[in-house]
C-alpha cells in the first residue's frame, strides 16, 4: 500500500466518523428538544392543574363565606324569633280573658267567702283562712 492509497483510506474513514458524528450530534440535538418539550409540557400541565385548584379553592371559600352568612342569617333570625315568641307567650299570659277571669273568681271568692275550684289552682294560690270582706287584687 502506498502513502498515497494509505491517505485516501484515511480521508475515508475520517469522512465517515465526521459524517456519524455530525449524524449523532443532530439525534442528540433531536432529541434534548424533544425532552425540553416534554418537560414544557409537564410544568404546563402543572400550572394548569395548579390554577384549577386554586379555582375550586376560591369557590369554597366563597360558598364557606356564604354558607357563614347565612347560619349567621339564622342565628339572627331564630334570636329575633325566639324573643318574639317569648315576648308574645308573656303578652298571652298576661294579656288573656282567662287570667282576668281566674282573678275575678278568686276575688269574687275572697269577697263572697265562698271557696272555688280548688283543682284549677295551684296548692299556694289556695287560701289558708276565710278573709274579710275585702278585694284582692290578682295573685
Amino acid at each position: 500500500m502506498s502513502l498515497r492509497e494509505f491517505f485516501q483510506s484515511l480521508f475515508c474513514h475520517s469522512n465517515h466518523f465526521c459524517n456519524r458524528n455530525f449524524s449523532l450530534r443532530s439525534q442528540l440535538a433531536a432529541e434534548q428538544s424533544r425532552c425540553f418539550k416534554l418537560e414544557v409540557a409537564e410544568v404546563r400541565q402543572k400550572i394548569k392543574t395548579m390554577e384549577t385548584l386554586e379555582n375550586k379553592l376560591e369557590l369554597l371559600h366563597r360558598q364557606r363565606a356564604v354558607a357563614s352568612e347565612q347560619a349567621a342569617a339564622n342565628m339572627n333570625g331564630k334570636r329575633q324569633s325566639s324573643g318574639d315568641g317569648l315576648l308574645e307567650l308573656f303578652r298571652q299570659k298576661h294579656e288573656s280573658p282567662m287570667n282576668y277571669s281566674r282573678t275575678e273568681e278568686i276575688n269574687n271568692a275572697f269577697t263572697n267567702e265562698v271557696s272555688w275550684d280548688r283543682s284549677s289552682t295551684s296548692s299556694t294560690q289556695a287560701p289558708t283562712h276565710r278573709p274579710s270582706k275585702r278585694t284582692y287584687g290578682a295573685i
